[in-house]
């Protein structure tokens, strides 16, 4: 089941490569509703809103959030997850 998922990844990152507007590929929890829908959802990462890219029935499509806010060492350590997370 894992590895069909990975494989899932890789295929549609294959095709998603040479897309035009499209920025990276991942996956992150799908919550709707303030419900956990999926552990794993693949996210399709593109570069603003009018740009059109290729659609896949199992992902979401995303803009990327960017801030310019500096923070710490210490800040930072508590966003990573550990691996039971």
């Amino acid at each position: 089941m894992t590895l069909s998922f990975e494989r899932s990844l890789v295929r549609m990152w294959f095709e998603l490569r040479s897309a035009e507007g499209v920025i990276g590929l991942g996956f992150a929890p799908k919550i709707v509703e303030g419900r956990l829908v999926s552990p794993r959802q693949f996210v399709i990462y593109k570069t603003d809103k009018d740009s059109l890219v290729p659609h896949f029935d199992d992902a979401e499509v995303r803009l990327p959030k960017l801030t310019n806010r500096h923070i710490t060492v210490r800040e930072r350590q508590h966003h990573c997850l550990t691996d039971y997370q």
